[in-house]
């Protein structure tokens, strides 16, 4: 579940744009839709059973945080 948290500010801040006022009053429906629609994607892959939440939220938010670590790295000399 800590992957919402990494996933939500930078999906507001790529819909929004770099206005932190705009960005912070997005992340508010975000997050929970985000926490919503994987729990309903654990319930319904695996149908008779249920599939842990944090396990569709670390596959949302692995890329992401691959993505921003790569873009924050520093180029080489």
């Amino acid at each position: 579940m800590a992957f919402v948290g990494l996933v939500v500010p930078f999906v507001a801040r790529a819909l929004a744009g770099p206005d932190i006022r705009h960005t912070l009053w997005l992340c508010l429906p975000l997050g929970p839709l985000m926490v919503l629609s994987a729990d309903i994607f654990s319930r319904v892959l695996v149908a008779p059973s249920e599939l842990p939440i944090g396990v569709l939220t670390a596959l949302c938010g692995a890329p992401v945080l691959v993505a921003v670590v790569r873009a924050r790295r520093l180029p080489t000399l």
